[in-house]
Parts: C-alpha cells; structure tokens; sequence
C-alpha cells in the first residue's frame, strides 16, 4: 500500500484573503451592470421614435423606461435596466407590424451601463 501513496502529490493552495474580498466587490459591480439590456431594432431608422415606442409599450406585457434612444446607421436603438421588461420585449418581436405590414425584429443582448 505504500507504494501506491508515494506516486501521488497533495497540493494546498492558500487564497489572499484581500484578493478574495477584490474579487467578490467586482462580481457585485458586475451584476450591477448585468442588469443593463440594449434593445435594437434592425430598420428602426424607417420608424418615428413615437411611433416605435408606443407600439413597443403596446404590445410588451412590463412596462419599460427606455435609456438613451437613438439611431445607428439604419437600426433604433435604447438601453433598459430591467430584465423581466428585456424578456418581455423579446417576446414582442415579429409580433408587431409597420404600415406596410411588415414584422418588426427586436434584437435583445445584455450591455453595460448607457454613457
């Protein structure tokens, strides 16, 4: 039996408690910014930003507060920091139509805090 013990190596590794305490302050600062979501719409450029929004409030079961709305190249875009209202914007897309009764897409990706 000895001699199966002696091929084997034990290990213990010691932590720096302060880096411990760093780490778990940055997984905080982290979740706060989980709580971030960038709302895109692919041709929202095509939409009056009324227009979008109410249609969007419409149809999405949460209400939202949206966050710095604007256009990039030909896409709508604005931030939301509450995630129930970013699922239920997910599930509004293609389910609302513009005049020419085409389907709206709304793209949803977790972000990091608006500038």
């Amino acid at each position: 039996m000895r001699l199966q013990n002696e091929d084997r190596i034990h290990v213990t590794v010691w932590r720096d408690r302060k880096s411990v305490e760093r780490e778990m302050g940055k997984r905080r600062q982290d979740r706060t910014q989980e709580n971030w979501f960038r709302i895109t719409i692919p041709g929202g450029i095509k939409y009056d930003k009324t227009w979008l929004m109410n249609s969007l409030r419409t149809h999405c079961r949460v209400p939202f507060t949206p966050v710095d709305f604007h256009y990039v190249k030909n896409r709508a875009r604005f931030f939301i920091q509450d995630a129930s209202a970013a699922s239920a914007l997910k599930e509004v897309s293609y389910k609302i139509c513009d005049e020419e009764n085409r389907k709206i897409c709304i793209f949803v990706n977790q972000s990091s805090e608006p500038y």
